[in-house]
């Protein structure tokens, strides 16, 4: 998650922001003297965000190095909620206009393979990645994973020009923050130990009332995330969440926390503080007053879900009605049918937790019907209609998706295709679909962060 050319005005690391897994956002705290963050503001979302040189990377290159300005690229793919709801909600808002003449924006399809040589110049495991390079070296000097309000994402943006120049000589809130811009370089270059070290640092130097906690925080918890860490996520949410202000760092905090919470319960008793986590989580979920992206907020609600799921199923449900209702009237009050379709994959996870995936159906057939270029309404509805034992039409709507699917979702889409498959005792075809996984991967030589997911087809294959 970063972006920023290098300009005089834009050495912007010590206000880097490093975030978490795929489709979860990072959100940058205000510093010392800054106006409070506030509750994103309506948005009346435009249909493309503007100003955006999509897929051109030369292009916009060039264009940021012949106006002397920062290139800021957003990594992002159709299948990516937290993507989509950037795009819909907040790129396009009021706000970001003043910036609009500061940087050179530009939009990569991380599906797309003409975009490859990008991608394997700037590493991007998580979805959305925000980075901001040089443009006059192609150095990142930001690699930002996650979204943000628009609010949050202005002042980021804004405060990098005042590139502050930190000594480590120095002590208190100095040496804090000069630790913590060594962190974000870390980074920002994938080195997410020494990130880690510096983070740790940073916050052991930092006094009380340091303006950065809250993001040093985040963005340590996001790096333990990373490198798969989840005693230590889970740790450090316990130790902090509950002192962080209200903002987007504390609830990607408390949802790193929670979700690692349950998955050491899952190997053995649940970790002490759990339960006080997910009365905090469940605290921030409900409250519309909380000043976060709704995206956001439905992601720490998804984990709520899944995390109460054995040990508390009737609050599991509780939590699955509010948040069926929360996004169904979002999408109520869309004004554009891409907004709408923002919250399909949520809306949908959350009827399959209340046992109401039939719900899903009308809501995908009228997406497929909007978009019938896109592979993302049928693979959901493939997946709908598994759930609920319609395995014919769960087949041909899982084939229209592999058919319009050209980039490494369609490793997933394979799998899916296999689940059904299976479900309909073709053992033999659940295989064969497996295998055409693999060939696929052979041919568009993907990169190495999808090894794992080889590995578990091959498994699956072995096992059938």
């Amino acid at each position: 998650m970063s972006e920023l050319p290098r300009w005089t005005c834009f050495a912007f690391v010590a206000l880097l922001v490093a975030a978490g897994p795929g489709c979860k956002r990072a959100d940058p705290q205000p510093v010392q003297g800054a106006a409070p963050v506030v509750a994103p503001a309506a948005v009346t979302p435009a249909s493309q965000p503007s100003q955006l040189i999509e897929d051109d990377y030369a292009r916009a290159l060039a264009e940021a190095r012949s106006r002397k300005l920062p290139l800021f690229v957003e990594v992002w793919a159709s299948w990516c909620h937290t993507c989509n709801s950037m795009r819909q909600y907040v790129l396009p808002d009021p706000v970001l206009a003043s910036l609009a003449g500061s940087f050179v924006w530009a939009g990569i399809d991380s599906e797309r393979a003409d975009n490859a040589a990008f991608l394997k110049r700037f590493p991007t495991r998580n979805l959305p990645t925000l980075w901001v390079i040089d443009s006059a070296t192609e150095q990142p000097l930001l690699k930002w994973i996650g979204a943000a309000t628009a609010q949050e994402l202005s002042l980021l943006l804004s405060q990098a020009r005042e590139n502050p120049q930190p000594t480590a000589a120095e002590s208190g809130a100095a040496a804090a923050t000069a630790e913590w811009v060594r962190g974000n370089r870390a980074s920002a270059t994938g080195d997410a130990a020494q990130a880690i070290e510096r983070y740790r640092a940073a916050l052991q130097a930092a006094p009380a009332d340091w303006s950065l906690r809250a993001r040093a925080v985040e963005t340590l918890s996001m790096r333990y995330i990373e490198t798969a860490a989840q005693r230590e996520a889970f740790e450090l949410a316990r130790q902090h969440a509950a002192s962080l202000p209200a903002s987007t760092a504390r609830l990607n905090v408390v949802l790193n926390g929670i979700d690692s919470g349950a998955e050491l319960a899952q190997e053995g008793p649940a970790p002490e503080g759990l339960s006080e986590l997910l009365a905090l989580g469940t605290r921030i979920a409900e409250d519309p007053a909380e000043p976060v992206l709704l995206d956001d907020r439905s992601s720490l609600y998804l984990s709520l879900v899944h995390a109460q799921s054995k040990a508390q199923p009737a609050e599991s449900k509780r939590l699955a009605a509010r948040w069926s209702a929360l996004l169904d009237a979002e999408a109520a009050k869309a004004q554009l049918p891409a907004a709408r379709r923002v919250w399909d994959p949520h809306r949908l996870e959350a009827y399959m937790a209340l046992g109401e995936t039939q719900k899903a159906v009308p809501m995908l057939e009228q997406s497929e019907r909007e978009v019938p270029d896109d592979y993302n309404p049928p693979a959901r509805l493939a997946r709908a209609l598994l759930t609920l034992g319609q395995l014919e039409p769960a087949r041909a709507a899982s084939e229209r998706a592999l058919a319009r699917c050209e980039g490494p979702r369609k490793l997933r889409l394979y799998m899916l295709k296999s689940d059904i498959l299976l479900a309909q005792s073709e053992r033999a075809g659940a295989a064969d679909a497996l295998r055409d996984a693999l060939r696929y991967a052979d041919e568009r030589q993907l990169a190495p962060q999808y090894d794992k997911l080889r590995q578990s087809i091959e498994r699956k294959i072995a096992a059938l």
